[in-house]
């Protein structure tokens, strides 16, 4: 489909760089593959735990002895017992973490049901790691599918704390019996690797145009993961970056309506815990330039305080500094709007089939519409 309409005659010639930059793989859909890989070396644990949280689900009375399990509890939780779709591995994870939460209940529930079969001490300490390696993985996906926000200038950091967690952990050695999360690790890593050669470029422009962290963060990142190599590769991704300017400038010759609308809301917090020593990062690919540009005058400017301005909302940014960088802001706003995953639109076809199912299949167009608005409006964020 992407080659059919790269070229079509009414759509092929307006393509940036001759499309070069014009399909974007989903990032979740992605992310989704690569946990999946991973996930097959702990399946005997998940089993067990999947097992456990069914046999109490399977009748009234057990339900009734968990629940007076939960009431002897020492102290007072708020999570439930989750039963996971194993196709969905974010189920998989949320089921983990309410399990390793209610572990005492389980343990209270085989004291007085003999037939319970509960997890061992071992186990359950290998549950907790299996939790631990996935809550980043977890974390990111939620973040990338977030629908309030712009989601682009997030996607390089979340790729980049992905690999850098599979690589520490895929690195570790263990001369007898190898981890399960080394394992795992270790199967997501192959699969990493597969579809980081199809990784769309384009998706590094905008932590660029990000000004907390611009071309400093991309330089960084990639010598934190290939060390020397990481200037070079740097150093292709800003080349690519200045011929994609100059594209666009080509093609943006018609005039531009300026957007009136107002921004969605402040960006989430990026994490910086995992690049806490980038403040103090020099790099050696910014500095004066001789070559005057609306691109080459914002990456010569100092960057922001990545801490201090944690809940900068990029759209504000750019809106405000149109008039100092008008081409660079033109930019931006396309840039920015890149969907990195397909998440929201699936959504949208799934409260569409929730709302008309086989019992209730004759609404008029015009009800369906007000029900799928008034759940939008009942759900969405005040403006």
């Amino acid at each position: 489909m992407v080659n059919i309409l790269k070229r079509h005659p009414s759509f092929g010639p307006s393509l940036i760089a001759d499309g070069l930059y014009f399909h974007v793989r989903c990032g979740a859909h992605v992310l989704n593959l690569i946990v999946h890989e991973g996930i097959k070396a702990v399946d005997s644990s998940l089993d067990k735990i999947r097992m456990c949280v069914k046999y109490i689900r399977g009748s009234e009375a057990r339900k009734i002895k968990f629940a007076s399990c939960l009431e002897q509890l020492t102290q007072v939780t708020s999570k439930q017992l989750r039963q996971d779709m194993p196709i969905r591995w974010n189920s998989t994870y949320l089921m983990l973490v309410s399990a390793i939460g209610l572990r005492e209940a389980f343990t209270l529930l085989r004291d007085i049901d003999p037939l319970f079969d509960n997890l061992s001490d071992e186990e359950w300490i290998e549950a907790q790691k299996i939790a631990d390696f996935l809550k980043p993985f977890y974390d990111i996906t939620t973040l990338f599918s977030g629908t309030a926000y712009p989601t682009a200038n997030l996607y390089f950091s979340g790729v980049w704390r992905i690999q850098m967690k599979i690589k520490e952990v895929a690195c570790v050695f263990h001369s007898e019996n190898q981890n399960q999360v080394c394992c795992m690790a270790k199967r997501m890593k192959v699969k990493f690797d597969k579809y980081w050669t199809s990784y769309s470029v384009i998706l590094s422009f905008p932590v660029i145009l990000d000004p907390r962290f611009k071309l400093q963060f991309v330089e960084y990142c990639y010598g934190k993961l290939f060390g020397s190599d990481g200037e070079k590769l740097a150093n292709d991704i800003l080349d690519k970056l200045k011929a994609f300017f100059q594209e666009y400038l080509k093609s943006s010759n018609e005039i531009r309506g300026s957007s009136s609308q107002k921004s969605v809301r402040s960006s989430p917090k990026i994490p910086s815990s995992d690049f806490a020593d980038f403040g103090k990062f020099q790099s050696k690919l910014c500095g004066p330039s001789r070559k005057e540009s609306d691109l080459q005058s914002y990456l010569d400017e100092e960057k922001l305080d990545h801490k201090k301005y944690e809940d900068l909302d990029i759209l504000e940014y750019w809106k405000a500094n149109e008039g100092k960088y008008p081409e660079v802001a033109m930019m931006a706003r396309d840039v920015l709007s890149i969907p990195i995953t397909t998440v929201a639109s699936e959504s949208s076809f799934s409260i569409g089939g929730r709302i008309l199912d086989k019992y209730r299949s004759t609404l008029l167009p015009d009800n369906v519409e007000a029900l799928l608005c008034t759940h939008d409006w009942l759900c969405g964020t005040p403006g």
